[in-house]
């Protein structure tokens, strides 16, 4: 029996092409978001993040939150696993300086139930973890050759993570 081809051309790129990913890296809960938009031809574009509630006891409105990191020290891939087929993927970025403040925050990642967006210096954004699988974040912190907090996210799917192509809803500050 023959298996439908589904692959087509893939267009040519003019212009530049710039490697790496932005030092901003934004991070939420999966529990704050309602919905991920269906995919449509591997991207999304909605993200419906969990709507306020005034009923006791009071839901507030949920967002992600933006962490700045170093420019130098961000990276991310998705390879896929030549055995099972998943995906495999990895984003990790540095941010410097460490404090009780930043500490505080890194402590209350929970476990195993992020979702994330990254976005490359094309600016094209890639969602990491979904509902009902989300990425684990993993932090490290050190002073030796730097000072500051090695965030590593990683995520196993059947496919790459899906460029987003909307509106990051942020935190109010």
């Amino acid at each position: 029996m023959a298996c439908a081809c589904n692959i087509d051309d893939i267009a040519r790129e003019c212009g530049k092409n710039a490697g790496g990913v932005k030092p901003t890296l934004y991070v939420t809960c999966e529990d704050e978001l309602t919905a991920i938009g269906a995919a449509t031809d591997h991207a999304v574009s909605t993200i419906t993040v969990r709507v306020a509630d005034a009923g006791p006891p009071e839901v507030t409105k949920g967002y992600f939150r933006t962490w700045n990191a170093s420019r130098r020290d961000a990276d991310f891939k998705s390879v896929q696993n030549e055995e099972s087929g998943q995906w495999e993927t990895e984003f990790t970025y540095f941010i410097p300086k460490q404090s009780a403040a930043k500490a505080a925050i890194l402590n209350n990642l929970g476990e195993d139930n992020n979702i994330a967006i990254v976005t490359d210096q094309n600016g094209a954004k890639r969602i990491v973890g979904e509902l009902g699988n989300p990425c684990n974040v993993i932090v490290e912190e050190s002073t030796v050759p730097k000072n500051g907090y090695k965030v590593t996210g990683k995520w196993t799917s059947g496919y790459s993570p899906y460029f987003f192509t909307g509106t990051v809803d942020v935190s109010p500050t």
